[in-house]
């Protein structure tokens, strides 16, 4: 229904595709945290820092004797990707990922074009290129490609500004005046509180299989799921 009416409505176009990209990321949304809720292997997933997406890839591994590729669920996290093997779960009747490798996106560099082949794109260790340090990935279609290229770029940008920031030294940073110094200094003790339980309760959400919110995006993507079945 969305999609028809940003197919033919003139008016309020950008409000409409607002919508209708909400409608398709809330289910995409709940079924990347049902894929992490099967993840196991890996001791702390909140050190990863916040997870992104997921996707089944055909994976080569540089390291692997066999140079054929691998089936691997893909999880992308703010700091890094995790490669993961799919397995069966007896217990459950479904599957589950356990944890087989990482790379670090201050890592790596992305390759997004990769000769004879559309779809595939390659992570490469280190800044010379040598193909033994790269590991290639096969995604399910060009479109799903060119978005994991996307991401993994603007999380790599990312983490550069912040190092940035981070080098930057003290004297070259603007400094603060003096009446803006004085009326801050007055909520240091209320502030610094505040800001300890907010970040209590970031890491707390980590744990991204577990939480409140994961169980709410789910819950609305199963109304939306219902809602479109309907119409």
């Amino acid at each position: 229904m969305l999609e028809q009416l940003l197919k033919y409505c003139t008016n309020n176009v950008e409000m409409i595709k607002e919508a209708y990209d909400v409608v398709v990321s809330v289910p995409r949304r709940a079924n990347d945290l049902m894929h992490l809720g099967n993840f196991e292997g890996y001791k702390d997933l909140g050190a990863l820092g916040d997870f992104v997406m997921q996707e089944t890839f055909i994976v080569w591994d540089p390291r692997s004797l066999f140079k054929k590729g691998t089936e691997r669920q893909v999880f992308l996290f703010e700091l890094c990707v995790v490669f993961a093997k799919k397995k069966e779960n007896p217990s459950t009747r479904g599957v589950k990922y356990v944890y087989k490798s990482r790379l670090m996106l201050s890592e790596i560099n992305v390759c997004e074009h990769v000769e004879g082949d559309s779809s595939k794109f390659a992570l490469r260790q280190g800044d010379m290129p040598n193909n033994e340090l790269r590991t290639d990935l096969k995604a399910p279609s060009e479109q799903c490609k060119v978005h994991w290229v996307k991401k993994i770029r603007e999380l790599m940008q990312g983490l550069m500004t912040a190092d940035l920031e981070r080098r930057q030294p003290l004297t070259s940073r603007p400094l603060r005046s003096h009446a803006s110094t004085t009326s801050n200094s007055d909520r240091t003790s209320k502030d610094s509180e505040s800001l300890g339980r907010n970040v209590d309760d970031r890491n707390s959400m980590r744990s991204f299989a577990s939480s409140d919110g994961n169980f709410e995006v789910a819950y609305r993507a199963i109304l939306v799921y219902k809602f479109l079945s309907c119409v």
